[in-house]
């Protein structure tokens, strides 16, 4: 049973990782989270920095399970520290690969990531991917496929996704 109570208890944590939606300024961010099981390596972040800046990211460690959900745990709160910094998606990116390969020593695992800042004056989205296909899949308006339209259907049918 205290394995359990542990598994119910990380699945809590992993949950809370999720991006949420929201309104910055005259920007509508729909977020959506559904995780492969129920701990994973998965983490979204939606972060308002005042009026000014809006940064958006994804990121995914391989593999499930606790391995994972830890390794994500720890490049979240390091992701959190730098956007608290103002750094750009290209400098957190290799940053966060330096803190990686510094800390935690990536024998057998790795993580994918793409961040995005959107900057109200100038209205410019300075965009960084690092292990994704290239950038402008995700900065396009898209058709979710259709197992994910099934899952959620209070998302509209094209929308802008980053």
């Amino acid at each position: 049973m205290e394995i359990e109570a542990e598994l119910s208890l990380a699945a809590r944590v992993q949950q809370s990782l999720a991006p949420r939606s929201l309104v910055w300024n005259d920007v509508a961010v729909e977020a959506y989270y559904s995780p492969a099981r129920t701990i994973g390596g998965n983490f979204g972040v939606v972060l308002p920095q005042g009026d000014e800046l809006l940064s958006l990211l994804v990121c995914d460690v391989s593999g499930h399970g606790i391995g994972s959900a830890l390794v994500a745990n720890r490049i979240y709160s390091e992701t959190l520290h730098e956007l608290e910094r103002k750094t750009g998606p290209g400098m957190l990116l290799r940053r966060l690969h330096d803190f990686v390969h510094d800390r935690i020593a990536p024998d057998g695992f790795y993580f994918t990531m793409a961040a995005g800042r959107f900057v109200q004056r100038g209205r410019r989205l300075a965009f960084a991917a690092a292990g994704h296909p290239p950038g402008n899949a995700g900065l396009e308006c898209w058709s979710p496929p259709a197992r994910f339209a099934k899952r959620n259907p209070r998302l509209p049918r094209r929308y802008s996704a980053i």
